[in-house]
């Protein structure tokens, strides 16, 4: 079969892995790569290798895994080495050689990373009115371009919203960034999740997650930086986000960072440390509202559960929406959620 976009090729090879048939992905990954347009393959270079990386070692593949793996390092991308699936290998002189390479990449990129945002104002945008504010936070891994492409910000923008998108310093591997702050190296016993959604192969880390500092410090200054360029409606600003931006979106309104007056939390799987009884009631107090999303088939998902279990107790006003056909990943009816979301938020 030919394909003429990446994303539908994707799709195809991460249902087959989903379903365990790892052989089979890795067949149409490479057959279906090699018919893609020079253009496409090439910008999506990155995403194709380290899926085959990933699945010759689903397949028991070791060496070319560890090739597939070498090829990427050996052009400056940096891996994703710290995951569970690789482990393994780490007996491996040659893969050991090339973690240290890689481990080398990412400290040399971390140096010259910063901060970074980027803004969409709506039609019509005039100093001489005040707008609310939507702050839209990517997932870990992924980056404010990626995250854009799944989550846009149109029904904001028709609303009359401003629309920022805020991307991490933390740098985890190429082009994909993380919000709080992380042990690489973990040393020991420590858990290991492994939650692939349906789009992506995206094993879970092994990070150790030491605070949300980092996250509430960036956003807090992206907010005031926001606040100096555009005339902003302090009382209308709403946060959200994917997967572990979802949770920091709820961390950034119960720890009262910036003014919320809602979050929309897509996939919101941990909850944050600073959350409490205390803190909703608090935030009940300041007139906030929320809302949950989740893909039905991620449930049960106790994190999410604990939350609105608070929430009930208190009388805070959310919603939940469960999200059919996918786990942890975004819905292909997010634009309507959307609206009924701010509807809810607004209203």
């Amino acid at each position: 079969m030919g394909y003429v976009n990446f994303k539908q090729l994707e799709k195809n090879y991460s249902e087959l892995y989903i379903s365990e048939k790892y052989m089979e992905a890795l067949n149409l990954l490479e057959v279906g790569a090699g018919s893609l347009p020079k253009e496409e393959f090439e910008k999506n270079l990155f995403t194709i290798m380290i899926d085959k990386a990933m699945l010759y070692k689903k397949c028991n593949l070791d060496e070319e895994c560890i090739d597939t793996l070498a090829y990427l390092v050996d052009r400056q991308f940096i891996c994703p080495l710290y995951r569970k699936l690789y482990e393994p290998l780490k007996e491996n002189v040659k893969y050991a050689r090339l973690k240290e390479k890689n481990d080398l990449l990412r400290a040399q990129a971390q140096e010259k990373t910063k901060f970074d945002y980027k803004v969409y104002l709506p039609e019509g945008y005039t100093e001489d009115k005040e707008y609310p504010v939507f702050i839209n936070l990517h997932g870990d891994c992924e980056n404010m371009g990626f995250h854009h492409d799944y989550w846009r910000p149109d029904v904001f923008l028709k609303k009359g919203f401003i629309v920022v998108y805020p991307q991490s310093s933390q740098v985890i591997f190429h082009e994909g960034y993380g919000w709080l702050k992380y042990v690489l190296d973990v040393k020991g016993d420590e858990p290991w999740l492994d939650s692939p959604s349906v789009y992506r192969l995206s094993e879970s880390s092994c990070y150790m997650k030491e605070s949300y500092d980092m996250a509430q410090a960036q956003i807090k200054t992206c907010y005031d930086m926001i606040s100096q360029q555009y005339s902003i409606n302090e009382d209308y600003i709403i946060i959200g986000g994917f997967s572990s931006g979802a949770s920091i979106s709820v961390e950034i309104t119960m720890a009262n960072v910036i003014p919320v007056k809602g979050f929309i939390s897509l996939c919101p799987d941990d909850k944050p440390k600073i959350f409490s009884k205390e803190k909703v009631e608090q935030s009940i107090q300041r007139g906030v509202k929320g809302v949950f999303m989740e893909g039905e088939q991620s449930l049960p998902v106790p994190d999410e559960d604990d939350m609105m279990k608070v929430f009930n107790e208190t009388g805070f006003q959310y919603e939940y929406y469960i999200n059919k056909g996918v786990g942890h990943w975004y819905p292909e009816d997010l634009n309507e959620k959307l609206e009924t979301a701010l509807n809810f938020i607004l209203g």
